[in-house]
C-alpha cells in the first residue's frame, strides 16, 4: 500500500511538471499569429502587454528606440510621441526563409522581404505591443540575379496567380505548401518583440550591478 502511494506521488509530480512546462511554453512563445485578415494576438484581443517592474515609461521608451535604431531595415517612425508611444516602420530584406526546394536541378532557398509597422505604447512598468501591420511581402530566390520577386499576401481575393500567391485560402486555412512560410513569418514577427523585451531586461540587469 505504501509502495502504491509512493508511485502515485511520483506520477502526480510528473503530471504537474508537464503542465507547468506546457503553460510556460504557451505563454512565452508566440504573442501574435498570422491570419487571412492580418496579424492578431494569440488571445484575439489585438495586443500584447509585457510588464517590467520599477521601470518608468520614459526609460522603456528610450530603450525600445535604442533597440530599433540598431536594427537593419529601420525605415523610420510613422508616429512618435515621446515617452508615450511610437509606430516603428521596418523594411527588411531577406527577413526569413519562406521555402526550401530540392529537385533534380539542385537545392534552392527562397527568402521573404517584408514591410511591417509595429505600434508600441509605454506606461510606467509596462509596454503594449499592438498587432503588427504587414504592408507588403515579397519572395525571391537567394543568389539569383534579375529574378522576379513574387508578391505575397496573407489573403487577397484578386491576386495575380502568375506573379503572386496567398498564404491563406478563402476559408482562413494555411495553404498546404505555405506552412513553412507562415511558421517563419510568425516566428520573425514575435522575435522582434522578444528582442525588445530581452534588450530592456538585459540593460536593466547590467545597470543594476553598478
Amino acid at each position: 500500500m505504501i509502495i502504491g502511494k509512493f508511485y502515485y506521488c511520483i506520477i502526480m509530480k510528473k503530471i504537474i511538471l508537464f503542465f507547468i512546462v506546457l503553460v510556460s511554453c504557451l505563454t512565452s512563445s508566440a504573442q501574435f499569429v498570422a491570419t487571412k485578415d492580418g496579424m492578431t494576438s494569440t488571445d484575439s484581443c489585438g495586443y500584447y502587454i509585457e510588464k517590467y517592474a520599477n521601470i518608468k515609461a520614459s526609460i522603456l521608451y528610450a530603450k525600445a528606440k535604442e533597440y530599433f535604431s540598431d536594427m537593419e531595415g529601420l525605415k523610420g517612425y510613422d508616429t512618435d510621441v515621446k515617452n508615450e508611444e511610437f509606430s516603428v516602420h521596418l523594411l527588411c530584406d531577406k527577413a526569413f526563409i519562406s521555402k526550401k526546394i530540392s529537385n533534380m536541378i539542385g537545392s534552392y532557398t527562397k527568402y521573404m522581404d517584408i514591410d511591417v509597422v509595429y505600434k508600441i505604447s509605454f506606461k510606467d512598468g509596462k509596454i503594449r505591443f499592438d498587432a503588427p501591420v504587414i504592408k507588403s511581402m515579397g519572395e525571391k530566390l537567394s543568389g539569383m540575379r534579375n529574378c522576379a520577386t513574387w508578391n505575397v499576401y496573407l489573403y487577397n481575393e484578386n491576386y495575380d496567380k502568375k506573379l503572386s500567391y496567398n498564404i491563406f485560402d478563402k476559408n482562413g486555412k494555411v495553404v498546404r505548401k505555405e506552412k513553412l512560410t507562415c511558421e517563419n513569418l510568425n516566428k520573425w514577427i514575435n522575435e522582434n518583440i522578444k528582442g525588445v523585451s530581452d534588450y530592456i531586461r538585459k540593460t536593466k540587469a547590467d545597470t543594476s550591478n553598478w
